[in-house]
């Protein structure tokens, strides 16, 4: 807090009542913090905290699944290699090129 306080200049005690009481709403109700297993201090304070950690474990156990059905949908990795491959030449077609265009 004191580094944001102290980066800006205060022409009035009320100007920097603002600013306090601006800092202090973020940090209870929208900065999570870690100790508090990243929700905010209002979250837990409310009640909240546990319905949303609930929710985070059942996101978390549906990932898993949901990554599985996306890589089926990749390329194969032999298709994979060969476009690899691709482009690797073409790289190198353009890197001699170049150098070959260049005078020494």
């Amino acid at each position: 807090m004191k580094n944001i306080l102290l980066l800006d200049n205060y022409y009035s005690p009320d100007d920097l009542k603002a600013e306090i009481e601006t800092f202090v709403e973020y940090y209870n109700y929208q900065r999570y913090h870690e100790s508090l297993n990243n929700v905010t201090p209002a979250d837990v304070y409310t009640g909240r905290a546990v319905q949303i950690l609930e929710e985070r474990n059942k996101i978390k156990e549906r990932t898993p699944h949901t990554r599985n059905e996306n890589t089926r949908n990749q390329l194969p990795s032999d298709k994979l290699c060969l476009r690899f491959q691709y482009i690797l030449s073409k790289l190198s077609d353009d890197v001699h090129s170049y150098n070959y265009g260049q005078q020494m």
